[in-house]
């Protein structure tokens, strides 16, 4: 008998905070709760995009824990 195994990843798309709200938490907060209902969903990881040109997110992102792992490539069309 086949086995199907479920697995679950979150990806919290077109998160950003208005600019003049940046570095009040927003961003922080939103992102925290993004991780808690990804756990709650069970989920084995969470994965973010990100424009090559945002450094400051970069930045963000890899204080929160999160660590540059691949290149992605989208077509839009």
């Amino acid at each position: 008998m086949d086995r199907v195994v479920t697995v679950r990843a979150a990806h919290p798309e077109d998160l950003s905070a208005v600019r003049r709200l940046r570095g009040e938490g927003l961003g922080r907060t939103l992102l925290a709760e993004a991780v808690a209902i990804a756990r709650r969903a069970g989920c084995y990881k969470v994965q973010l995009l990100s424009n090559n040109a945002r450094q400051g997110a970069h930045r963000f992102y890899g204080n929160l824990g999160f660590e540059p792992s691949a290149q992605g490539f989208r077509l839009y069309i």
